[in-house]
């Protein structure tokens, strides 16, 4: 990611904080709410200096929470359990992000945890639970 050393202090920062509040939430809900700080910071970044891994990471956050959380909001709200979530989905969330600050830090390994965030979020919808029931997916290691 090619951005001034401020903007990554704020993208690190944000980031940061967002985990720290992930871990420490018990209620998915409210762990997804802190997840949405991920596009909200990277958002607001690319309106001070545009980069294309920013975007990268901001659309790619923004699509997995939009996958996410109607799963959430219908398994824990509604009780639909049809397409259950995978235990121990909103840690590897949490880790995901913890794990995205290293990477933009480091300048490396950015692409393998948008991977695994996809992976994550795909495992939300109803084939990508079949396909993590089969054993053909698997959630990323908190």
């Amino acid at each position: 990611m090619k951005v001034s050393k401020s903007l990554k202090g704020y993208l690190l920062a944000e980031l940061r904080y967002a985990s720290k509040r992930m871990k420490e939430e018990q209620d998915p809900r409210r762990k997804l709410f802190f997840f949405s700080s991920v596009f909200g910071s990277t958002n607001r970044a690319l309106n001070m200096e545009f980069d294309e891994d920013l975007l990268f990471v901001d659309f790619l956050a923004q699509q997995c929470y939009n996958t996410i959380s109607p799963r959430v909001d219908q398994v824990y709200l509604g009780g639909d359990s049809v397409v259950p979530i995978a235990r121990g989905l909103m840690d590897a969330l949490t880790s995901l992000v913890g794990k995205l600050a290293n990477a933009i830090e480091e300048d490396k390994g950015l692409e393998a945890v948008l991977k695994d965030l996809v992976i994550l979020a795909y495992s939300t919808t109803g084939n990508g639970a079949y396909l993590f029931e089969r054993g053909k997916i698997k959630l990323p290691v908190a």
